[in-house]
């Protein structure tokens, strides 16, 4: 039982060979529903009643440093804490909507997606909520430091998000600054 685990399914494929089989994604079981709010937490509410709190920084933390802080090993239990009750009561809303075999082929599917190399989308920055909110060079720096994160990222071996987000490179490309003592003063690092 996982929540959302396309890229986990992904990663493990392509690090250790792993093979899935039975899964059941709570994420894809929800949306089926016609759930639209489906992050863990409101996925557990919804259908469990049950409130918690994640903190998106912890999900963003650097999980593959050792040894993991007892912040990131309490996150990581309130991950998985309540996916057998939600699993079993999501599997009985499908079965009552008639959903189930739909959710089986969904799930099967799941289970054969691959790990593929992230190709640079050179227009990507064009993507990113508030581009057109930006003078011609404001956008023309968002290019570059969209451009630039990729490279750090793909340098590192560490995820885009891990870099800059794109509310930080937003928020980057709109400063007018001219060093980075400037930037310093600005309040951003």
């Amino acid at each position: 039982v996982v929540h959302a685990g396309d890229n986990d399914i992904r990663i493990l494929k392509r690090d250790y060979g792993f093979i899935f089989k039975n899964i059941f994604d709570t994420y894809r079981a929800a949306s089926l529903l016609g759930s639209s709010h489906l992050s863990l937490v409101n996925v557990v509410g919804q259908y469990l009643g049950i409130e918690f709190e994640k903190k998106k920084k912890m999900q963003r933390s650097r999980w593959d440093l050792r040894p993991l802080t007892e912040e990131q090993l309490h996150y990581a239990a309130l991950d998985t804490a309540h996916l057998p009750d939600l699993y079993l009561r999501l599997e009985e809303e499908l079965q009552k909507t008639g959903l189930e075999e739909e959710a089986v082929r969904i799930f099967a599917d799941m289970t054969k997606i691959k790990w593929h190399k992230k190709d640079l989308d050179k227009e990507g920055y064009k993507k990113i909520a508030r581009y057109y909110t930006l003078t011609d060079t404001q956008r023309e720096r968002l290019k570059h430091l969209f451009r630039w994160r990729y490279g750090k990222a793909k340098e590192i071996n560490r995820a885009i998000f891990m870099i800059l987000s794109d509310q930080d490179l937003v928020e980057l490309s709109a400063l007018e600054v001219g060093s980075v003592n400037e930037l310093k003063e600005s309040g951003f690092l």
